[in-house]
């Protein structure tokens, strides 16, 4: 474990503090990310159960509450205003990570509960986090906090200094998030599917290990064409790809300058569209141009985004985006902007205030509308529509607030998959072909998704080669995507080898997995092998084998031979062990002990051990007979080791 330097000063005597704060390096206690160790001490008399309800009062506004699991594993018991400050603590440490973007997948376990001798409760707590130091951040703003709650009178407001930490410490957080929606949306379904997952260099992630892990950077994968990609982000370039495909697609011009942009509308005819050609999500977009000066300002808009500006024929239709995965449509949704719909009693200010009365605020997670916000441009918008913010609209009657289809400004998205009709997918499909993209997103506006576009129009606006997959729209949409994506959930079989001199072993298993055509990584503290070929020699820290092993797509399974030293000391290397072996003469000792206690919650299979040894009677008292599996010697511990991997590999 690594100790983290604390992230703010203490005050003087705090009534709570970290006493202690720790990078646990590998895993623990079944938990599918690494946690930060955390030792919290409490001085006399003060009362926890009403500290955490100001606390939850006071973070309630910066973070966000997700359901999928517990905040806190109970392991210490203690008493209830203990346990119920734990909680609240968990709940806001991870609630802040999520409001920022920063993934905390799993419940924080509260190990430690106990008095010392002064009257000063400790507690230890182990708190995952896709980033431990954005972890210890949270943990320390969240403490400070409380220190200043004890201190003020019941009932008062949080001081203004502590609420702008609280503003400061988000800004902080959101610098340490994985970049963009996508990314964290994988991560956090990467771990509900049990899919091992690594960051690369420049926020690569990879999920999996071995020969099944696949890299992924948003939605851009190792499979991804870099031609195609390179052509789809050029909106000018990828549109008269796809009219020379015969692909239905909008008149399209270059616009260097404000009047080529005027001269481009009236060639094309009004209404038009001016955009960024090199721009994403809706930035920079003007629709629905219907006089020069609306075009001219426009492309003053889109200036301040690219040099790179082109002007298209306005279609008329609703806004739909295609997701196309492995060559198939997976998904499809409609676009909508914000919009409300008349009650015949509510001004257009009352429908807005309504509406906003189920969403909420802050920047978009892909999990939750977006407030609408009143503003010039939806005065615009209205007016556009012979209304303002005062009209009351009849019942029934639609009202857009806004020209661009955007989550951000208040925009929903509306599920049509089973609408789309079969000349529509197979445009989409056909088009993620002709770019070679594995994934896809392609913007389609048509008046009916339902109805071919040969029949009532259409055009493809957009072909995006790193689409966003929004939650909105399907829950478990990045689940369903990864089960696509990830062979056999990102598995290859590993073992887990825990004794000393094992050098006979090691050979025995490498030979037998190489006969059997099985290309292996094994590594021990002196050696990385893949197959035959030494990868690495020298004095082999068990962490950076297993990331080593995991990362090269060569590797079929992993054998990771350890005498426990390491492991005991910084947890566990992998989150999920297939196969356990257990290896040791004589008496058991505490070390094993604590071994087969540590290993067992991220243990999958079986236990090998040699029978008729203490610690495999150890093993049969302490995981059950069913799980055991004895052999009377280590050749006999070879040949089932490789028996099991072979048939873990052959269900993978």
């Amino acid at each position: 474990m690594q100790n983290m330097a604390e992230t703010q000063p203490s005050p003087t005597n705090p009534d709570i503090r970290a006493a202690g704060l720790a990078k646990v390096d590998g895993f623990l206690f079944g938990m599918t990310q690494r946690c930060l160790m955390a030792t919290i001490e409490i001085a006399p008399g003060v009362d926890l159960a009403a500290l955490a309800g100001r606390l939850e009062n006071a973070t309630t506004p910066y973070r966000l509450e997700l359901d999928d699991a517990l905040p806190l594993e109970n392991i210490a018991g203690g008493d209830d205003a203990s346990a119920a400050f734990a909680v609240e603590l968990a709940r806001a440490v991870r609630g802040l990570q999520e409001a920022a973007g920063i993934p905390v997948c799993g419940a924080a376990r509260l190990n430690e509960l106990h008095a010392l001798a002064d009257g000063i409760r400790r507690m230890v707590l182990f708190l995952p986090s896709f980033h431990l130091p954005s972890a210890a951040l949270a943990l320390e703003a969240v403490l400070g906090l409380g220190n200043t709650l004890v201190a003020a009178p019941q009932g008062s407001e949080i001081p203004a200094q502590q609420q702008q930490a609280l503003d400061a410490l988000m800004m902080r957080l959101r610098g340490n998030a994985p970049g963009g929606n996508n990314t964290r949306h994988l991560i956090r379904a990467a771990h509900g599917l049990g899919i091992a997952c690594r960051v690369l260099p420049l926020g690569v992630l990879q999920l999996g290990i071995g020969k099944s892990s696949r890299l992924f950077n948003s939605t851009s994968t190792d499979a991804t064409s870099v031609i195609g990609t390179i052509m789809a982000r050029n909106k000018l370039a990828a549109t008269e790809f796809m009219r020379r495909a015969d692909i239905p697609v909008p008149v399209t011009a270059a616009a260097p300058s404000a009047e080529a942009a005027v001269a481009a509308a009236k060639r094309i005819g009004f209404p038009v569209v001016v955009k960024p050609v090199d721009e994403e999500r809706g930035r920079g977009v003007s629709t629905n141009l219907c006089d020069e000066e609306a075009v001219r300002q426009a492309h003053a808009k889109a200036r301040r985004l690219s040099p790179n500006i082109l002007v298209q024929k306005h279609i008329d239709g609703s806004e739909y985006r295609m997701l196309v995965v492995n060559g198939k449509l997976f998904w499809a949704f409609e676009r909508a902007p914000a919009q409300v719909t008349g009650d015949g009693k509510q001004s257009v200010t009352g429908l807005i205030e309504a509406t906003n009365s189920t969403r909420r605020d802050g920047r978009s997670t892909g999990l939750h509308l977006m407030k609408i916000v009143v503003d010039d441009a939806l005065v615009a918008v209205l007016e556009g529509q012979g209304l303002t913010l005062e009209s009351i609209p009849e019942a029934g009657q639609r009202v857009r607030l806004r020209t661009v289809p955007l989550v951000m400004d208040g925009g929903e998205l509306i599920p049509v998959f089973d609408q789309v009709h079969p000349d529509n997918r197979e445009m989409a499909e056909r088009i993620a072909r002709l770019l070679r993209l594995d994934i896809a997103g392609i913007d389609f506006l048509t008046p009916d998704i339902s109805r071919s576009w040969r029949e009532v129009g259409g055009g493809v606006t957009e072909a995006n080669s790193q689409p966003q997959f929004s939650p909105m729209s399907r829950h478990d949409i990045y689940e369903v995507m990864l089960g696509e994506l990830v062979p056999n959930r990102g598995r290859v079989p590993v073992a887990l080898v825990i004794g000393e001199d094992t050098a006979d072993l090691q050979a025995a298993v490498r030979d037998r997995l190489a006969s059997a055509g099985m290309r292996a990584g094994l590594a021990s503290d002196r050696k990385i092998l893949i197959g035959s070929e030494r990868v690495s020699q020298g004095r082999i820290d068990p962490f950076h084998a297993a990331d080593l092993l995991a990362t090269d797509p060569a590797v079929e399974a992993i054998v990771l031979f350890s005498d426990g030293r390491e492991i005991l000391r910084k947890g566990i290397p992998f989150e999920r062990f297939d196969l356990l072996v257990v290896d040791g003469k004589g008496e058991v000792t505490p070390e094993q002990r604590r071994m087969l206690s540590l290993v067992h919650p991220h243990l999958d299979g079986p236990v090998i051990a040699v029978n008729r040894s203490p610690l495999a009677e150890l093993v049969a008292r302490t995981l059950g007979p069913d799980k055991a599996r004895l052999a009377g010697t280590r050749a006999e511990v070879a040949a089932k080791l490789c028996s099991a991997v072979q048939a873990i590999g052959q269900t993978d």
